[in-house]
């Protein structure tokens, strides 16, 4: 019985391993479990989704003429703030900028706090948006998880190796 126990918790601690894919011009590794779905915006913009449990990330490349990445990042800080300020407790919405490990550099993100009320219990939840240009192109990642104490998420990983294919 104790033999039981304890390879189960082995099991239990062991990492999930990592995938690589390559989606949309996008290279990265993501966790095996994780769901990855590409999806066609228009016609000079693409995006992929990650998900994995509660956690959502969803990268936009912009390939043809791509905004600028301040426009960028205000336009998808807007389009996100205005679909969380539905969903969260009144007044808790907090927004603040923050230093994020994107594409192998440090760049400028925002990060926004709130708490959202699900089956009468109130959840913290973090969303974070960051843009960068490389190669003539813009892109923009978009992340939401709930915050739990001690679970690492895997977005901030995934975004700090992520890189663009030829």
């Amino acid at each position: 019985m104790v033999w039981f126990l304890l390879t189960a918790l082995v099991a239990a601690a062991a990492p999930i391993p990592r995938v690589e894919h390559q989606v949309a011009g996008i290279q990265f590794f993501a966790p095996a479990d994780a769901d990855v779905t590409r999806h066609t915006l228009t016609t000079r913009a693409d995006a992929v989704a990650v998900t994995r449990g509660a956690e959502v990330l969803v990268i936009t490349l912009y390939t043809r003429n791509p905004p600028s990445v301040r426009r960028a990042l205000r336009t998808h800080l807007e389009e996100l703030e205005k679909r969380l300020i539905k969903r969260a407790v009144a007044n808790t919405m907090r927004t603040r900028r923050a230093r994020i490990k994107f594409m192998k550099r440090r760049v400028v993100g925002r990060t926004i706090t709130y708490r959202r009320s699900v089956e009468g219990r109130k959840l913290e939840v973090t969303a974070t948006v960051v843009a960068r240009r490389v190669q003539g192109r813009t892109v923009v990642a978009t992340w939401t998880a709930r915050v739990t104490e001690g679970q690492p998420l895997f977005s901030p990983r995934l975004v700090a190796g992520l890189a663009l294919t030829r």
